[in-house]
């Protein structure tokens, strides 16, 4: 049964560039296009999927159901 909830999970991850593109609009407009992005992959593991060119990190979020959402603001970390 884990299997199948796993395969259920991963099927509802979007693309990268859906997820980009839904973790970055939280970020203040100037930094969006230079921020890194923290994804997940197929199988739902949370993964670096595009690289910063200045010092925001956003990240989308997967909902306990395993749905990618866009409803809950994207995390937004200025490193220190």
């Amino acid at each position: 049964m884990v299997v199948l909830a796993s395969i259920a999970a991963a099927a509802d991850v979007p693309s990268a560039q859906v997820q980009i593109a839904g973790a970055v609009l939280a970020a203040p407009a100037e930094l969006r296009e230079g921020a890194a992005v923290l994804g997940y992959d197929a199988q739902g593991a949370r993964v670096q999927i595009r690289e910063g060119k200045n010092e925001l990190i956003c990240s989308g979020k997967l909902a306990v159901t395993g749905r990618y959402t866009f409803g809950t603001p994207a995390t937004i970390r200025f490193p220190t």
